[in-house]
């Protein structure tokens, strides 16, 4: 029997339950993940993605990426004492130096707090047959604006394919992606070019 209020069948049939990346990002950003995530798993393939390009549209890339707080930064270990051995501090100002070094990262793109790495798990599975959409949230948490560009089109682009007449395979060659050579031939006596 399945549990559909902690463990819903449509988040646990990826590589790993959606909430496991869902949780590392603020309301907008996990929104859109969960929407491409489930998108063909609920049965509303369209109606999902486009909610997902709401949310993609309606977000500043700054709420698309990743949470971080102090907290994080902190736990990365060596990348404050890192940047610290290369400055000169006066002595007991330390702890004013370092708060400053973690005020600093947190305007930067910063180290993996899983996220990226949940990300690049997805991509390489093209869960969904979304690997660009995966792709452009992780360069969005590596810090590049771009991204949003990249995960924008890919949605966009699924929902088009999705109302177009090609099956599957036909659409991931479509979508830039390796399919079996008779989607290419059927794709060919349709007149395209690829």
């Amino acid at each position: 029997m399945t549990d559909n209020v902690n463990h819903p069948a449509h988040y646990e049939a990826g590589p790993f339950e959606c909430v496991e990346l869902t949780r590392l990002y603020p309301f907008m950003g996990g929104n859109a993940i969960k929407y491409v995530y489930r998108h063909r798993l609920k049965g509303r393939e369209v109606e999902d993605l486009r909610k997902a390009l709401w949310y993609l549209d309606h977000a500043e890339p700054d709420e698309l990426r990743p949470s971080y707080t102090r907290r994080n930064v902190r736990a990365f270990g060596a990348v404050t004492p890192l940047l610290m051995s290369s400055m000169e501090v006066e002595p007991g100002c330390e702890g004013a130096a370092t708060d400053m070094v973690v005020d600093g990262l947190l305007g930067l793109a910063l180290p993996d707090n899983g996220a990226t790495h949940l990300l690049r798990v997805l991509e390489h599975a093209d869960w969904q047959g979304m690997a660009p959409f995966w792709k452009g949230m992780w360069e969005l948490a590596r810090g590049h604006d771009s991204g949003l560009t990249r995960a924008r089109r890919a949605v966009s682009r699924r929902i088009n394919l999705i109302e177009s007449d090609y099956s599957d395979d036909e659409l991931r060659l479509l979508d830039g992606w390796s399919a079996p050579p008779a989607a290419m031939w059927r794709l060919k006596a349709r007149g395209m070019e690829l």
